[in-house]
């Protein structure tokens, strides 16, 4: 391939790179090294705090988590900015779930939360590419 083609493939390539529309539009930015991966959450039943499974904060209202994670009539929180060193979480209420109508075969959900989570430098979304 002569240099004039790779030149213009890599500017394609860079130039749709930087095209890129998220979702959020400050995401996946961390500024605490105790908490590289600020949209973790982690799904719990808020009656005696205990772990039913994990989840990924991708908006201000919305965790995906697995609907294998979802029995009915538990209720459940999502608790964001936990880590190890410092516990500075924060708790939100699961205003209702939404699994998919095949659970079975697509173990998947999306848990909207009952207030909209404000975003902190331990507390972020998670990136979503809406160009692809």
């Amino acid at each position: 391939m002569s240099a004039a083609l790779w030149i213009a493939f890599y500017i394609l390539l860079l130039s749709y790179q930087g095209s890129a529309q998220f979702l959020e539009q400050n995401c996946g930015e961390y500024k605490n090294i105790h908490i590289p991966f600020p949209w973790l959450v982690t799904v719990r039943n808020p009656t005696n705090s205990t772990f039913i499974c994990a989840g990924t904060l991708i908006n201000e209202r919305f965790v995906l988590t697995a609907s294998s994670c979802i029995k009915k009539g538990i209720n459940l929180n999502v608790r964001l900015g936990e880590n190890n060193i410092n516990i500075t979480y924060e708790e939100y209420g699961v205003k209702n779930a939404i699994v998919h109508r095949s659970p079975e075969l697509n173990d998947i959900a999306l848990l909207k939360l009952k207030e909209n989570v404000v975003y902190k430098s331990h507390i972020q979304p998670i990136c979503i590419n809406l160009n692809l």
